[in-house]
């Protein structure tokens, strides 16, 4: 025997333990069906060719009509923090405006904040007694660039309370032509820290803003909780400019072990950029779309050169892309699949002089969906198809083994790159124990029919005669 062999195994054998500890907390934690309680839309079409079985769905032009939907159903209260609401002639958005009075004269409570330095010309439709307030417009201070909506956050039912926030603004450019995403979120105490923080720029809970108590930008405290638990599924919210949110997305990226996707309307700040050149320069694949509006910047310079081909630009002098979205190991469900979206661009001032949200999603499906829309926005701007899960020609990228379908039911197959000698392939569960054993020879690939296991996470570690490759896989 070699005398490598033991210490290969032991290391093998300490890595299975340090998995073990974390089974129950990835078996219960990452779910490969919908969450019921969290809904993702976008406004452009996706590429349900990659999903994992839950397709993303493209809303077109309706987000409108969606967010009309919300409010027409609100019973309460609704608290809406959005940077504009820009109307122009017989463009449909004045839709928002009537919906918003019909539920104040059903005695729903209205509360919107706007940025002061940008045009919310939709408000002159809203009921006079309808209660508004501006961000401040001092040098000293940024945008208020959030966009987000809180319904009905005082119901007695948990079950009601609800969040939507994402990239979009309320306008028609926004709605029909710009790229962005919403996303929807049922849950009581994720609901009430957006109300929280509408309540420190508000000045209060009243329905009239309170001036003298209004606190916008570096004047708010920081936020006293930034994790939740929604229906089994962990999320962060953060927001900025006083809890530090580019570090969190900085956080995010150093956890990327496969791959790291991104679409971005400003991108000015080089330490993310330099996490995300730090990532694939590790094996990470990246795969990413800026905005003209930041092409010019220095990330740019940082990670073109890394990525190459798989960089883009989207480059329309009419309309944007607005998205700000990052989805970490979307082809890896075992492997923490996030992503963070919001209102929060990736710049100095959007972590330092902006009010602003990011909310990052650890959800294996929602992932999956934000992975289909970038695929499609990806090759909308010249780029290369996607690879999708469980594909047969598999693209290894930086690894050497391949584990596939991932999640799987019925059965699993294992390839390794380059086999040349006898390959020795074992499965086992989270203790390290081994349960299904093959040796082939003459082949790089084998399969093993898992029907019969228990639904949880497992391990395949190949023996390739001069190295040995191990990688986890998700039986459903």
């Amino acid at each position: 025997m070699d005398k490598k062999t033991p210490t290969i195994i032991g290391v093998i054998k300490k890595t299975l333990l340090v998995f073990a500890t974390l089974y129950s907390i990835l078996s219960t934690q990452y779910s490969f069906a919908q969450n019921p309680k969290i809904k993702c839309y976008f406004n452009h079409p996706v590429n349900n060719a990659v999903s994992s079985g839950t397709n993303a769905i493209n809303l077109n032009t309706a987000f409108v009509d969606t967010l009309i939907a919300y409010i027409n159903r609100a019973t309460l209260s609704i608290d809406l923090c959005v940077y504009n609401y820009y109307l122009t002639s017989g463009d449909g958005m004045d839709a928002i405006a009537t919906a918003i009075n019909a539920a104040y004269t059903r005695g729903v409570v209205i509360r919107w904040i706007g940025n002061g330095s940008s045009s919310n010309n939709g408000w002159v439709n809203l009921n006079t007694n309808i209660k508004t307030l501006s961000s401040p417009t001092t040098a000293g201070y940024g945008i208020s660039h959030n966009k987000f909506v809180v319904f009905d956050v005082g119901s007695s039912n948990a079950s009601v309370p609800i969040v939507w926030t994402g990239s979009y603004n309320f306008s028609r450019q926004q709605n029909n032509f710009d790229y962005n995403n919403i996303v929807i979120i049922q849950d009581k105490p994720l609901a009430t820290a957006y109300y929280n923080e509408f309540n420190k720029m508000w000045g209060g809970t009243a329905a009239a803003p309170n001036l003298a108590n209004s606190k916008f930008g570096t004047f708010k405290t920081v936020s006293t909780t930034n994790t939740f638990t929604v229906n089994g599924t962990p999320i962060e919210v953060y927001f900025s400019p006083k809890d530090q949110t580019a570090s969190h997305l900085q956080n995010a990226i150093a956890t990327a072990n496969n791959e790291l996707f991104f679409g971005i309307y400003t991108f000015t700040d080089n330490t993310t950029a330099t996490a995300i050149k730090n990532k694939i320069n590790a094996g990470v694949v990246g795969m990413g779309i800026m905005d003209q509006f930041s092409n010019t910047y220095t990330p740019y310079s940082t990670l073109n050169p890394v990525m190459t081909t798989n960089l883009k630009v989207y480059s329309n002098g009419s309309y944007v892309y607005h998205n700000k979205m990052m989805v970490i190991d979307a082809l890896h469900p075992a492997s923490d699949p996030q992503v963070c979206t919001g209102s929060f661009n990736w710049s100095a001032s959007a972590d330092t002089k902006n009010d602003e949200n990011m909310i990052v999603i650890h959800d294996a499906t929602i992932a999956n969906e934000y992975y289909q829309s970038l695929c499609k926005n990806f090759t909308d701007v010249g780029g290369t198809a996607c690879a999708s899960i469980g594909v047969e020609n598999f693209d290894y990228g930086h690894q050497q083994i391949a584990v596939y379908p991932n999640p799987s039911k019925d059965f699993i197959n294992v390839k390794v790159k380059n086999c040349t000698d006898k390959l020795k392939v074992t499965l086992t569960n989270a203790l390290g124990e081994i349960l299904m054993e093959k040796n082939v020879e003459g082949n790089d690939e084998t399969s093993f029919d898992i029907s019969t296991l228990n639904a949880g996470l497992y391990f395949i570690t190949a023996f390739r005669g001069d190295k040995t490759f191990a990688e986890k896989f998700l039986k459903q």
